[in-house]
């Protein structure tokens, strides 16, 4: 996690945050550059920039019992890797419930962009369409990128829409039950950066 100022381009190398020593409340920058601006500069923002790629490699060293081991006999090293199954498991669920994953990533399709075949979607209403039946191949032709633009469409809506109003109760009250219990077991690893007041980014 890195703690920065809006507008100050960083790269991310560790969770330790970036001190903000001589710097004043007006933008973030230098005291002696900010004189005599104008007092409708908005106050600093604080920004937690999180690496996804930290938090991946934790629920990998779940599954692989690496993290416990790490602890030298004060984890227990089953739990971390139960811990892990279940996370891997409803990701996958998730996946291929609200965003296509088994039906598209065999497609050797690679754009990772969701706009990419937006061309190619017509704005059909979707809302009955049987996204299981209608025999998607790798978008070779205009029918099937067609069909795939279709799925990028529910993914973006999807995206967009959040967890918290496409899971039912039930859902939501498992993830969280999860979220807790793993970040019990991690010495609280994932709220670590969740402060309030401040804006918390994914990179």
């Amino acid at each position: 996690m890195v703690h920065v100022q809006v507008g100050i381009k960083v790269k991310i190398y560790s969770k330790v945050p970036i001190a903000h020593t001589g710097m004043s409340s007006e933008a973030g920058m230098p005291k002696h550059e900010t004189q005599g601006f104008s007092s409708s500069i908005p106050p600093k923002l604080d920004v937690y920039i999180w690496d996804m790629d930290e938090t991946l490699i934790l629920l990998n060293s779940l599954l692989k019992s690496s993290y416990a081991e790490g602890f030298n006999g004060l984890k227990d090293v089953q739990k971390g890797v139960e811990i892990g199954k279940m996370w891997e498991n409803l990701i996958l669920q998730l996946c291929d419930d609200y965003f296509f994953y088994e039906q598209i990533e065999n497609l050797n399709y690679h754009t990772p962009f969701l706009d990419a075949l937006a061309q190619y979607d017509d704005g059909r209403d979707l809302s009955n369409y049987d996204f299981n039946h209608d025999e998607l191949s790798p978008p070779d032709d205009d029918a099937n990128k067609r069909k795939l633009a279709y799925r990028h469409r529910v993914i973006a809506q999807n995206y967009l829409q959040g967890l918290h109003n496409i899971l039912d109760h039930e859902a939501q009250k498992f993830w969280d039950e999860l979220y807790d219990k793993t970040d019990e077991y991690t010495d609280r690893w994932l709220s670590s950066g969740m402060f309030s007041n401040y804006m918390n980014s994914i990179a």
